[in-house]
């Protein structure tokens, strides 16, 4: 599940009122997301302005009792479960994991993992399931192997999975649309098990591609977005610098001619969903050494058309403004001695 800028600007010691980006002022909402001013402006669907301190109130006690009923009572839970606020890490520098903790760290990527290709086999027929139906049908896979789906009442998100669509790039709430051949669905997979989160996702083309011009741009961007993950994780090792991956990958988007959406960043995982290190995909100067311990995601976005961004009425859904769809991949990195280790890849 991706985390956006806002924490980690924060680490980097930002300001949050202040913060730039051409003409376009970032106003922040406690959920974590940014809306430009811009944004706000033209899009009908987009939240309104609220006051960054106080923001969505997502949490009632009463919504939390409904979400949690979904889950059995045997199944550990994450920190928020509850109270949908998440633990702050007990420190600004990334957690070094040790072997038996790398152990378990890797055994909950993998059955993220597992669950991803599960959803993404649903989506991928046409016309048979709602993205509420692929949420059901995956939460009850993930329970059935002994997991809590972590996105469930995450700063109160209601669904256990993330399904986005087409222009939903990020954190799309699974709905009653049924999914038809030539939609692009971003589903993001991410579970808590024996005290570590599992966090990985995958785009695909229901139906398969066409020899349409629409499918055949879609599967261009899929691929694109794929490539930029694969080259980023080739640059993992000791000594390299976060920074690398967003370099990598700025380049890759910009050779295939997509854009890289900016929002929202890769981060360390493993007893907390979201924890330093924070990974920028675009091109950056952050200088934060690669270290052997270190877990993180690596989750580009891609868009075919223009990276600016709106938030839908719901608070979470983030959409292109143009209209143009979106790719994401992601996986989970382990940093070895002498390289790196994929976590979430098939048993």
């Amino acid at each position: 599940m991706s985390v956006h800028m806002r924490p980690a600007l924060q680490k980097l010691g930002k300001s949050l009122r202040s913060l730039r980006s051409g003409r376009s002022l970032h106003v922040w909402t406690s959920n974590g997301w940014v809306l430009r001013n811009q944004a706000i402006t033209h899009s009908k669907r987009s939240v309104p302005v609220l006051d960054i301190h106080r923001g969505f109130n997502f949490f009632s006690s009463g919504k939390a009792k409904k979400l949690q009923s979904l889950v059995p009572e045997y199944i550990v839970r994450p920190e928020y479960a509850m109270s949908g606020e998440p633990a702050e890490p007990e420190s600004d520098e990334p957690r070094l994991y040790d072997a038996q903790e790398i152990v378990r760290a890797r055994y909950a990527a993998r059955l993220a993992r597992k669950m991803l290709d599960f959803a993404n086999s649903l989506a991928m027929q046409p016309g048979k399931y709602t993205t509420n139906e692929i949420d059901e049908l995956t939460r009850e896979e993930i329970i059935k192997n002994g997991a809590y789906p972590s996105p469930l009442n995450y700063r109160g998100f209601p669904k256990s999975i993330c399904t986005s669509v087409n222009e939903v790039v990020c954190h799309g709430i699974p709905d009653d649309r049924t999914v038809q051949r030539g939609d692009m669905v971003s589903i993001d997979i991410s579970l808590f098990v024996d005290g570590f989160h599992g966090d990985n996702c995958g785009t695909v083309l229901c139906g398969g591609a066409s020899d349409s011009e629409s499918d055949r741009r879609a599967q261009r961007l899929i691929d694109a977005t794929a490539e930029s993950l694969q080259r980023a994780i080739d640059v993992c090792r000791p000594g390299a610098c976060i920074s690398d991956v967003g370099a990598v990958i700025g380049n890759v988007a910009e050779a295939h001619g997509f854009n890289v959406v900016q929002e929202f960043c890769g981060h360390g995982t493993g007893e907390l969903l979201h924890m330093p290190p924070f990974v920028r995909h675009f091109k950056n100067n952050v200088r934060v050494p690669m270290q052997p311990g270190m877990v993180f995601t690596i989750e580009p976005i891609l868009v075919e058309g223009s990276r600016r961004m709106h938030v839908w009425r719901d608070g979470w859904s983030a959409a292109t403004l143009d209209g143009g769809r979106g790719a994401q991949f992601e996986h989970e990195v382990l940093i070895t001695e002498d390289g790196c280790e994929v976590l979430t890849v098939p048993e």
